[in-house]
């Protein structure tokens, strides 16, 4: 397998929430999700992050199927896996298409409810295949509850392991792990490992009475709070101390463009990222600054937004996948330019952009292509040659959005029959 990426072509869920039966193809480097509240969209970042929340793991020394239980629990569903499965499918099933050098490759999990308090949830398929040959294949055949037997195709030569787990088996970095001897699974591992998602839930408290070193709002598996931005991005501080000790060209990237999008002189002031007494502390500094020292706590929220959306989109691994939930929250409408400048040129390192937003002067700056209408779980695109009919007409996507002209220029929802 060589370096080069994955890339997401479609998706498809069954039976997660009202999630009931979704499809979601020709996916792009972008993909703006808009739709009325209740329609599915929170339901969607949490099956994309899904996939990039099982495959990170447990912390070491924590129980795998145990962990199981947590991704879903409470940040989910307060009732835990049972509440996310759709009264009327009995499982929750996914199916990605990914393409890498030209090659598709179908990845298929279902999973289904257990009688035992945890975990609450079972694999009972998983499958991996290309060009109609299975490379990895577990379909629920076992002869007592565990380990499971799963049939293997490892660096071409056909294998058989058992599994002795309810959490999927290519997205764990397990001991004594057979499938690691795989370049092309340990690339997939990787490449589910690379997603992120995000919900700027902190950011209105980011650096009140600064931020400790040794603090740990912590995603599962992290070694060090710093290493990457996390779901809530109530770690902004610790992610740039960890930038300024190991990247710090990039740090410098990142304070030039914030200061560049604030309108502030990059001769003139200056970002300073620091640590003293176990805690971090960043300020603003400038040469006829009034405030002294202006503390990260006491910015505006729209700068704190800013500058979290700046560090994800700028720290997201190549070839990865991020899903940012409506980051249009405390930012000034120009400031929405300056990020989606920032997220083409994420998308031109290979990393896939999901946004699901309310922001009408967001859709105004895309591409007809980019926006997916979500109505009741199901996904809708525009038709391409009405929506050149809109634009020749003078009126703006998302105007035309807002003002419900869309629902009668999309493309009917695409097949959503998954593989059976």
């Amino acid at each position: 397998m060589s370096e080069s990426s994955f890339s997401l072509i479609s998706l498809r869920v069954q039976g997660y929430k009202i999630l009931k039966d979704f499809a979601l193809e020709e996916i792009g480097p972008l993909n703006v999700i808009v739709g009325p509240n209740g329609c599915g969209k929170s339901a969607l970042w949490e099956v994309v992050t899904l996939l990039p929340d099982l495959a990170r793991g447990p912390q070491p020394g924590f129980d795998i199927d145990f962990f199981l239980h947590q991704v879903f629990y409470p940040h989910r569903s307060t009732l835990g896996f049972s509440s996310v499965v759709h009264a009327g499918s009995g499982s929750l099933k996914m199916e990605l298409t990914l393409q890498a050098n030209g090659r598709a490759y179908t990845y298929t999990l279902r999973l289904a409810p257990t009688t035992m308090p945890s975990p609450e949830c079972d694999t009972i398929e998983e499958r991996l295949s290309t060009a109609g040959k299975n490379l990895l294949l577990y379909n629920g055949a076992r002869e007592f509850p565990v380990p499971k037997r799963y049939r293997v195709v490892i660096n071409d030569q056909e294998a058989e392991i058992l599994w002795p787990h309810y959490h999927p088996l290519l997205l764990l970095n397990a001991p004594n792990d057979q499938l690691a001897q795989d370049p092309l699974f340990r690339k997939l591992r990787e490449y589910f490992q690379s997603w992120r998602g995000f919900k700027p839930v902190f950011t209105h408290l980011l650096a009140r009475g600064y931020q400790n070193i040794d603090s740990r709002m912590i995603t599962p598996g992290e070694r060090f709070p710093g290493e990457r931005l996390d779901t809530p991005m109530g770690n902004l501080p610790q992610v740039l101390w960890c930038l300024k000790n190991q990247s710090e060209a990039e740090l410098k990237d990142i304070e030039e463009i914030f200061l560049a999008a604030m309108g502030l002189d990059s001769d003139s002031f200056h970002l300073i990222v620091d640590e003293e007494g176990h805690q971090i502390k960043i300020w603003l500094e400038g040469v006829s600054w009034p405030y002294g020292k202006y503390w990260l706590g006491d910015w505006p929220d729209g700068w704190k937004a800013f500058l979290s959306w700046l560090v994800a989109l700028r720290t997201a691994p190549p070839g990865g996948v991020i899903f940012l939930e409506e980051p249009e929250n405390n930012l000034h409408p120009k400031l929405l330019a300056q990020m989606l400048e920032q997220i083409r040129i994420a998308n031109r390192r290979g990393v896939q952009v999901f946004i699901s937003t309310h922001s009408m002067e967001l859709v105004n700056l895309i591409e007809p292509k980019e926006l997916i209408l979500m109505k009741e779980g199901r996904a809708y695109r525009v038709d391409p040659e009405k929506a050149d009919k809109i634009k020749e007409a003078g009126i703006l996507l998302g105007s035309a959005w807002v003002e419900g002209f869309l629902g009668h220029f999309s493309k009917p929802p695409t097949s959503t029959a998954l593989s059976q």
